[in-house]
């Protein structure tokens, strides 16, 4: 096996669950729309002034966005920069997966 270089990011997520379907998952869960999408993407939080960190990785883990929430239910985002592909969105412990076309 050979050596990497470089930093690395691990996430421990409290499940495993990846799904846009569940907006009820925890404290921290938020939905994605419209997905699959080109250019912006509309991110709805379960509860009031939401705040944190949000990432958006790509399949080999890299963080290609890193958003700092501040007291928000909503949140939009210019995702044109992104190549097409699968990402995916972190906050709060969960995870969504996002498909960019």
């Amino acid at each position: 096996i050979g050596q990497l270089k470089g930093q690395y990011v691990i996430e421990i997520l409290d499940s495993p669950i990846l799904s846009n379907d569940d907006p009820s998952y925890g404290a921290a869960a938020f939905s994605i729309y419209p997905n699959p999408t080109r250019t912006n993407l509309s991110i709805h939080f379960n509860h009031e002034n939401a705040e944190g960190p949000l990432w958006i990785r790509n399949t080999h883990g890299q963080s290609v966005k890193i958003l700092n929430i501040k007291n928000s239910s909503n949140q939009e985002i210019n995702i044109s920069d992104l190549k097409q592909g699968i990402y995916f969105i972190s906050y709060g412990g969960c995870t969504k997966k996002l498909v960019v076309n």
